[in-house]
């Protein structure tokens, strides 16, 4: 095993953004599509994932991450990767992380009630 053990290996998502170079990003890629799942009413299932994403963002925001976490727990797999994806649709893509997570900078020093 080369390079440091202790950097963890590229996630997928990394390795199709080409964040990372590996040499099986194509087949990374064709595993993806294969694994994507079919929903019923593709309509309806972004719909609702788009209202939960609106309304994640408040709560992260607003609530308890106890609260936060908790409520995702009643999400099927299914229901959280559609709402990954709309929330990923919700980000500007010509800001940086530093500036979309500037916000939390207060809480850090904070304590959760």
């Amino acid at each position: 095993m080369s390079g440091n053990p202790h950097k963890p290996a590229p996630s997928t998502l990394q390795t199709l953004t080409g964040a990372h170079s590996t040499a099986n990003a194509a087949a990374t890629r064709r595993r993806s599509i294969l694994a994507c799942p079919t929903y019923p009413d593709p309509a309806a299932t972004a719909e609702l994932a788009r209202g939960d994403a609106v309304a994640l963002v408040g709560l992260v925001r607003d609530e308890d991450p106890r609260v936060v976490f908790g409520a995702l727990q009643y999400y099927t797999h299914e229901q959280l990767a559609a709402l990954a994806v709309a929330l990923a649709a919700m980000v500007p893509p010509d800001r940086s992380a530093a500036d979309l997570l500037a916000w939390l900078d207060p809480l850090a020093t904070q304590e959760v009630a």
